[in-house]
């Protein structure tokens, strides 16, 4: 879930690509702490598999929101929430059943302008990004998941995404789908379906 605030300014030590290395550090940071976290026992498998579907379902939706909001001209990074990211630590460390996964977020600057109807769809397109992510990576595994290849992997990732894209697609502030349902009910419709009905026939079957 990108926030939606203004720059970030904690600090600029260069840039690789699109990324400043301050950003690297913090995605590496938070894709390791969310493997650690969703992990099932500390073995070099259960870490590299919650690595590979978990940590793979949250950068692709952060990093999405990224490069939608810069295609709209928009400063946008990705920063770790230091108390979410020492809660998902700490849950994960006494071995919760109700795990929270929120080391971080993408930071995008605020638009501004007298074209509401313009900034309304930018941030209703921005915030669908991430969810989006989540439904291709849950379309791409299912073929695979169904041909029997990795099935722990695919199966695991397909579920992660499903129910990663479907909670944030809930139209309450401040998850994605409320942005997105403020611009588009169409839109919203489309990928909260694409999400949900799936979730839904997992419950079912």
């Amino acid at each position: 879930m990108g926030w939606r605030g203004g720059p970030y300014w904690g600090g600029n030590w260069g840039n690789v690509g699109p990324f400043s290395v301050q950003e690297i550090i913090n995605i590496i940071i938070a894709w390791l702490v969310l493997g650690f976290a969703f992990a099932d026992s500390l073995s070099a498998g259960a870490i590299a598999l919650s690595l590979s579907t978990w940590g793979l379902a949250f950068l692709f939706h952060e990093m999405s929101h990224k490069f939608a909001a810069r295609h709209f001209g928009r400063w946008a990074e990705f920063r770790l929430w230091w108390w979410g990211l020492l809660l998902t630590i700490f849950l994960a460390a006494i071995r919760s059943p109700i795990l929270f996964a929120a080391p971080g977020a993408v930071y995008i600057a605020q638009a501004y302008g007298w074209d509401y109807g313009s900034i309304r769809r930018e941030n209703g397109i921005i915030s669908l990004a991430g969810p989006a992510a989540n439904a291709v990576l849950a379309a791409v595994s299912f073929p695979l998941l169904l041909l029997n290849v990795a099935p722990t992997f695919t199966s695991t990732l397909f579920l992660v995404n499903v129910w990663l894209g479907a909670f944030k697609m809930i139209p309450i502030p401040p998850l994605d789908g409320s942005k997105g349902f403020a611009w588009s009910r169409l839109y919203w419709a489309i990928f909260a379906a694409a999400l949900f009905i799936p979730l839904i026939a997992l419950f079912i079957i």
